[in-house]
């Protein structure tokens, strides 16, 4: 019996050593597992972590939607600009003389140009929209910063463009001006040559006529007249006379100069005989000027009388 009680309490001390050796490990294996846990991420951490994730990235689709739509309307843009050059370009020298055409043709690209300038402020407020959207979602870094400042560089760029169109309009405007001016004192300075020319040709065109009876002549001394000595009379075109008893008119419309009188029709002024002829009739006469610058040649006065 003793036997066996030594045998138990050995035992027993046996399974007591193994119990404690059994409970340190669990302990100590809880106390690793408790580490473990503690460094594992909870369910709700992943699941914010996800829709933070979600959210940056729809943020930046819709960054990158909007960039491009900004960038083909700047492009647009651009091209529209190249076209407004290329008319300013090729507008022709006549054009410019042309006050209506121009006026017109400024007009047109004021109404462009307006538009374009519009524009350019939608898209400066629409990068401005980008701006706010990135630093309220976090997603403002150095990428997206350049692309914005190279949107608003070529903003930059095509408002410097509209600024030289503008100055271009305004040379072309103040040109027209110019040119109009020129062409104004050019047209007096034509009206004026051809007045001038006028006034030449009338002058020299210009013939004196009267046609009057013999003692009206003598009496405002317009002819003299000799009476020789056994010889007939003879009268001289006089060299006082006075042009306000005279006719003035253009020689390429005198054909003919009817008298009203067939009786002693004399032509005092000189003029060569062959290049006019006397037509009597009962109660006039009729001188037709058959030849009209030699008619002319040796004065630019006519006077006859009669009786």
């Amino acid at each position: 019996m003793k036997k066996y009680q030594g045998q138990f309490l050995i035992l027993k001390k046996k399974n007591s050593l193994t119990f404690v050796i059994t409970l340190v490990l669990v302990f100590v294996t809880g106390i690793g597992c408790e580490e473990k846990r503690e460094n594992l991420p909870d369910l709700v951490t992943i699941s914010s972590d996800l829709q933070k994730e979600k959210e940056k990235n729809k943020y930046l689709l819709l960054v990158n939607e909007a960039y491009h739509k900004i960038l083909i309307t700047l492009n647009n843009e651009l091209d529209l600009m190249v076209d407004l050059e290329n008319d300013i370009s090729n507008i022709s020298p006549e054009d410019i003389v042309d006050e209506d055409y121009v006026r017109d043709f400024a007009k047109e690209l004021d109404s462009k140009i307006d538009l374009l300038e519009q524009s350019f402020e939608n898209s400066k407020a629409r990068i401005k929209e980008l701006e706010d959207l990135l630093q309220k979602s976090n997603l403002k870094n150095n990428r997206q910063g350049l692309r914005l400042d190279d949107l608003k560089n070529m903003i930059q760029v095509r408002e410097d463009k509209i600024d030289k169109l503008n100055e271009r309009i305004n040379t072309l405007l103040t040109e027209n001006d110019e040119l109009k001016e020129a062409k104004k004192a050019n047209e007096q300075r034509i009206t004026s040559l051809e007045q001038e020319n006028s006034n030449i040709r009338k002058e020299n065109n210009t013939v004196y006529i009267v046609k009057k009876h013999e003692d009206y002549l003598l009496n405002n001394r317009i002819i003299i007249k000799e009476k020789p000595f056994l010889r007939p009379s003879k009268f001289y075109l006089s060299k006082s006379f006075d042009l306000r008893f005279f006719n003035s008119m253009d020689k390429r419309e005198v054909k003919s100069i009817e008298i009203p009188s067939s009786k002693n029709v004399r032509i005092i002024s000189s003029h060569p005989r062959s290049s006019y002829q006397i037509v009597r009739y009962s109660n006039s006469t009729m001188l037709l000027i058959r030849e009209l610058n030699n008619f002319w040649s040796l004065s630019d006065k006519l006077v006859i009388s009669y009786k």
